[in-house]
């Protein structure tokens, strides 16, 4: 499944350096994560989810609205 034959090959300072490389990756695309998450929060703020127009009775398709735009 993984090839980790090349890891017997490594001495202590060569493993320590790979795995502050993977961390820092890793710590990366968390970050990456988080900022996505947090722009897909901005994008889908049940405050932005306002009526677009018409009456609230089904004219329109905003907010309040039967199969309107909604927050979730």
């Amino acid at each position: 499944m993984f090839d980790t034959s090349w890891i017997a090959d490594l001495d202590a300072d060569q493993a320590c350096a790979e795995i502050t490389a993977t961390q820092d990756v890793l710590r990366e695309k968390e970050w990456h994560e988080l900022r996505l998450a947090g722009h897909w929060a901005v994008l889908n703020d049940p405050d932005s989810t306002t009526p677009t127009g018409g009456d609230r009775a089904g004219v329109g398709g905003g907010a309040g609205v039967r199969g309107g735009e909604r927050a979730v």
